[in-house]
Protein backbone atom coordinates (compact mmCIF):
# COMPACT_ATOMS: atom_id res chain seq x y z
CA UNK A 1 0.00 0.00 0.00
CA UNK A 2 2.33 3.01 -1.20
CA UNK A 3 -0.02 5.71 -0.67
CA UNK A 4 0.06 8.90 1.05
CA UNK A 5 -2.34 9.13 4.45
CA UNK A 6 -3.77 11.93 5.39
CA UNK A 7 -2.84 14.29 8.51
CA UNK A 8 -4.37 16.05 10.85
CA UNK A 9 -2.42 19.06 12.10
CA UNK A 10 -2.42 20.11 15.79
CA UNK A 11 -4.73 23.30 15.76
CA UNK A 12 -7.44 21.15 14.52
CA UNK A 13 -6.90 18.35 16.83
CA UNK A 14 -8.47 19.79 19.78
CA UNK A 15 -11.85 20.57 18.52
CA UNK A 16 -12.17 17.20 17.33
CA UNK A 17 -10.98 15.71 20.60
CA UNK A 18 -13.71 17.35 22.25
CA UNK A 19 -16.71 16.21 20.08
CA UNK A 20 -15.04 12.32 20.02
CA UNK A 21 -15.51 12.78 24.19
CA UNK A 22 -18.87 13.30 24.09
CA UNK A 23 -20.00 10.63 22.06
CA UNK A 24 -20.76 7.23 23.48
CA UNK A 25 -19.25 4.39 21.72
CA UNK A 26 -22.39 3.20 19.32
CA UNK A 27 -22.00 7.22 17.77
CA UNK A 28 -18.31 6.72 17.35
CA UNK A 29 -19.07 3.77 15.01
CA UNK A 30 -21.42 5.38 12.59
CA UNK A 31 -18.90 7.83 12.32
CA UNK A 32 -17.39 8.38 8.59
CA UNK A 33 -14.28 9.87 7.63
CA UNK A 34 -14.40 13.74 6.56
CA UNK A 35 -14.15 14.47 2.85
CA UNK A 36 -10.31 13.45 1.76
CA UNK A 37 -10.62 16.35 -0.95
CA UNK A 38 -10.37 18.97 2.62
CA UNK A 39 -7.64 16.76 4.65
CA UNK A 40 -3.73 17.70 4.91
CA UNK A 41 -1.27 15.46 3.16
CA UNK A 42 1.98 15.69 2.25
CA UNK A 43 2.57 18.14 -0.60
CA UNK A 44 4.43 15.23 -3.05
CA UNK A 45 4.79 11.68 -3.05
CA UNK A 46 3.04 8.85 -4.21
CA UNK A 47 -0.81 8.93 -4.72
CA UNK A 48 -3.12 9.76 -1.92
CA UNK A 49 -4.84 6.74 -0.56
CA UNK A 50 -8.42 6.65 -1.16
CA UNK A 51 -11.39 6.55 0.69
CA UNK A 52 -12.15 2.83 -0.43
CA UNK A 53 -8.92 1.82 0.95
CA UNK A 54 -8.94 3.46 4.55
CA UNK A 55 -12.28 1.72 4.82
CA UNK A 56 -10.91 -1.72 3.70
CA UNK A 57 -8.50 -1.42 6.77
CA UNK A 58 -10.63 0.09 9.22
CA UNK A 59 -12.87 -2.78 8.24
CA UNK A 60 -10.24 -5.13 8.86
CA UNK A 61 -8.94 -3.53 12.27
CA UNK A 62 -12.81 -3.76 13.48
CA UNK A 63 -12.81 -7.55 12.71
CA UNK A 64 -9.68 -8.27 15.06
CA UNK A 65 -11.71 -6.17 17.56
CA UNK A 66 -14.53 -8.57 17.05
CA UNK A 67 -12.52 -11.59 17.07
CA UNK A 68 -11.40 -10.39 20.41
CA UNK A 69 -14.55 -9.64 22.30
CA UNK A 70 -15.94 -6.36 20.87
CA UNK A 71 -17.43 -4.31 22.37
CA UNK A 72 -17.43 -6.45 25.62
CA UNK A 73 -14.41 -4.98 27.47
CA UNK A 74 -11.10 -6.74 30.00
CA UNK A 75 -7.59 -7.27 29.94
CA UNK A 76 -7.47 -10.52 28.05
CA UNK A 77 -9.85 -9.11 25.03
CA UNK A 78 -7.01 -5.99 24.90
CA UNK A 79 -4.26 -8.06 24.87
CA UNK A 80 -6.08 -10.03 22.48
CA UNK A 81 -6.75 -6.88 20.07
CA UNK A 82 -2.90 -5.60 20.40
CA UNK A 83 -1.00 -8.72 19.10
CA UNK A 84 -3.72 -9.29 16.44
CA UNK A 85 -3.65 -5.74 15.17
CA UNK A 86 0.13 -5.58 15.72
CA UNK A 87 0.01 -9.05 12.87
CA UNK A 88 -2.16 -7.20 11.37
CA UNK A 89 -1.04 -3.71 10.57
CA UNK A 90 2.88 -5.51 10.12
CA UNK A 91 1.52 -7.47 7.31
CA UNK A 92 -0.62 -4.70 5.68
CA UNK A 93 2.52 -3.45 3.93
CA UNK A 94 2.17 -0.05 5.26
CA UNK A 95 4.56 3.39 3.83
CA UNK A 96 7.38 3.03 6.31
CA UNK A 97 7.96 7.22 5.72
CA UNK A 98 4.33 8.21 6.81
CA UNK A 99 3.66 5.39 9.10
CA UNK A 100 6.26 6.86 11.33
CA UNK A 101 4.83 10.20 11.70
CA UNK A 102 2.42 10.98 14.51
CA UNK A 103 -0.25 13.33 12.50
CA UNK A 104 -0.48 10.23 10.35
CA UNK A 105 -2.13 8.27 13.22
CA UNK A 106 -3.21 10.59 14.58
CA UNK A 107 -5.52 11.06 11.90
CA UNK A 108 -6.39 7.80 11.87
CA UNK A 109 -7.31 7.34 15.91
CA UNK A 110 -9.86 10.38 15.56
CA UNK A 111 -11.24 10.38 12.18
CA UNK A 112 -10.96 6.28 11.20
CA UNK A 113 -11.08 4.13 14.43
CA UNK A 114 -11.90 6.49 17.14
CA UNK A 115 -14.66 3.79 18.89
CA UNK A 116 -11.72 1.11 18.94
CA UNK A 117 -9.55 4.07 20.78
CA UNK A 118 -12.04 4.62 23.10
CA UNK A 119 -13.09 1.13 23.74
CA UNK A 120 -9.18 -0.31 24.14
CA UNK A 121 -8.54 2.39 26.39
CA UNK A 122 -11.63 4.20 27.86
CA UNK A 123 -11.03 4.34 32.11
CA UNK A 124 -13.73 3.98 34.51
CA UNK A 125 -15.74 6.74 33.22
CA UNK A 126 -15.68 6.27 29.71
CA UNK A 127 -12.77 9.23 28.51
CA UNK A 128 -9.53 8.37 26.71
CA UNK A 129 -6.75 10.53 27.72
CA UNK A 130 -5.90 12.53 24.75
CA UNK A 131 -2.29 11.27 24.01
CA UNK A 132 -3.51 7.63 22.74
CA UNK A 133 -5.29 9.57 20.21
CA UNK A 134 -2.67 12.57 19.20
CA UNK A 135 0.27 11.71 21.64
CA UNK A 136 3.74 10.50 20.09
CA UNK A 137 3.61 7.28 17.62
CA UNK A 138 5.16 5.11 21.07
CA UNK A 139 1.72 6.25 22.96
CA UNK A 140 -1.08 6.70 19.94
CA UNK A 141 -3.66 3.96 20.57
CA UNK A 142 -3.10 2.24 17.21
CA UNK A 143 0.20 3.59 15.74
CA UNK A 144 1.82 2.11 18.82
CA UNK A 145 0.95 -1.57 17.53
CA UNK A 146 1.83 -0.76 14.25
CA UNK A 147 5.55 0.37 15.79
CA UNK A 148 5.74 -2.94 17.68
CA UNK A 149 5.40 -5.08 14.43
CA UNK A 150 7.92 -2.61 12.41
CA UNK A 151 10.26 -3.16 15.10
CA UNK A 152 9.71 -6.65 16.36
CA UNK A 153 9.00 -8.02 12.72
CA UNK A 154 11.29 -11.52 12.46
CA UNK A 155 11.06 -11.32 8.86
CA UNK A 156 8.17 -12.60 6.14
CA UNK A 157 7.82 -16.33 5.57
CA UNK A 158 9.49 -17.39 9.42
CA UNK A 159 6.91 -19.68 11.61
CA UNK A 160 7.99 -17.33 14.33
CA UNK A 161 7.67 -14.11 12.26
CA UNK A 162 5.39 -12.33 15.33
CA UNK A 163 6.57 -14.31 18.23
CA UNK A 164 8.49 -11.13 19.67
CA UNK A 165 5.57 -9.30 19.81
CA UNK A 166 3.44 -10.99 20.70
CA UNK A 167 5.02 -11.44 23.92
CA UNK A 168 5.94 -8.21 24.29
CA UNK A 169 3.64 -6.84 27.84
CA UNK A 170 2.48 -3.01 27.81
CA UNK A 171 5.49 -2.09 30.33
CA UNK A 172 7.41 -3.70 28.20
CA UNK A 173 6.74 -1.96 25.03
CA UNK A 174 6.63 1.30 26.85
CA UNK A 175 10.23 0.50 28.32
CA UNK A 176 11.50 -0.49 24.82
CA UNK A 177 9.80 1.10 22.01
CA UNK A 178 10.18 4.58 24.08
CA UNK A 179 13.96 4.00 24.26
CA UNK A 180 14.55 5.24 20.49
CA UNK A 181 18.29 4.79 21.24
CA UNK A 182 17.22 1.36 21.22
CA UNK A 183 14.09 0.84 19.49
CA UNK A 184 15.48 2.85 16.34
CA UNK A 185 17.68 -0.19 15.75
CA UNK A 186 15.63 -2.73 15.35
CA UNK A 187 18.14 -5.54 15.20
CA UNK A 188 19.47 -4.84 18.94
CA UNK A 189 15.34 -4.21 19.94
CA UNK A 190 14.59 -7.74 18.38
CA UNK A 191 18.14 -9.00 20.20
CA UNK A 192 16.50 -7.69 23.58
CA UNK A 193 13.38 -9.53 23.12
CA UNK A 194 14.74 -12.77 22.57
CA UNK A 195 15.75 -12.69 25.92
CA UNK A 196 13.06 -11.40 27.23
CA UNK A 197 11.18 -14.17 25.82
CA UNK A 198 13.50 -16.82 27.50
CA UNK A 199 13.17 -14.93 31.13
CA UNK A 200 9.20 -14.83 30.81
CA UNK A 201 7.73 -15.48 34.69
CA UNK A 202 10.87 -15.30 36.37
CA UNK A 203 10.30 -12.88 39.61
CA UNK A 204 11.78 -9.23 39.19
CA UNK A 205 11.72 -9.56 35.50
CA UNK A 206 10.01 -5.65 35.00
CA UNK A 207 12.04 -4.06 37.02
CA UNK A 208 15.16 -6.01 35.99
CA UNK A 209 14.70 -5.47 32.15
CA UNK A 210 14.17 -1.63 33.03
CA UNK A 211 17.26 -1.15 35.00
CA UNK A 212 19.02 -3.78 31.59
CA UNK A 213 17.94 -1.15 29.22
CA UNK A 214 19.36 1.99 30.99
CA UNK A 215 22.76 0.33 30.78
CA UNK A 216 22.37 -0.92 27.22
CA UNK A 217 21.32 2.60 26.32
CA UNK A 218 24.85 3.72 28.12
CA UNK A 219 26.49 1.24 26.37
CA UNK A 220 25.28 2.23 22.79
CA UNK A 221 26.42 5.67 23.72
CA UNK A 222 30.25 3.88 24.57
CA UNK A 223 30.00 1.72 21.06
CA UNK A 224 28.28 1.07 18.02
CA UNK A 225 26.42 -1.63 18.14
CA UNK A 226 25.02 -1.75 14.88
CA UNK A 227 28.61 -2.83 13.84
CA UNK A 228 28.54 -6.07 15.86
CA UNK A 229 27.55 -9.57 14.60
CA UNK A 230 24.53 -11.18 15.83
CA UNK A 231 26.76 -13.20 18.38
CA UNK A 232 28.27 -10.17 19.68
CA UNK A 233 25.37 -8.26 20.27
CA UNK A 234 23.62 -10.91 21.76
CA UNK A 235 26.20 -11.52 24.70
CA UNK A 236 26.62 -7.24 25.13
CA UNK A 237 22.55 -7.65 25.50
CA UNK A 238 23.00 -10.56 27.82
CA UNK A 239 25.37 -8.82 29.70
CA UNK A 240 23.43 -5.32 30.32
CA UNK A 241 19.84 -7.56 31.52
CA UNK A 242 22.27 -9.42 33.68
CA UNK A 243 21.87 -12.85 32.60
CA UNK A 244 24.56 -15.09 33.31
CA UNK A 245 22.55 -18.29 31.70
CA UNK A 246 22.95 -17.05 28.42
CA UNK A 247 26.57 -15.81 28.38
CA UNK A 248 27.34 -19.41 29.26
CA UNK A 249 25.17 -20.66 26.05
Amino acid sequence: MICRFPRIKASRIAPVLARIQELTLSDLEKRQPPDLNREHFAPTGPPRISLVELSTLRSSLDDVARDAGYPAIGDDARRKFDRGATRLLGESELPEDEMLRADTWGWIAVHLVPHLVRWRWQNDNGVVTSVRFCGILQRNAIGRLWYRAHVLDQGIGRVDRWVLADALTEDAAMNLLERTTIASDRRLSRSVMRHWVQLAGEPGLESRFREGLIRLRIEAVLRELATLDDTALDAVVAKALSLPKLLKN
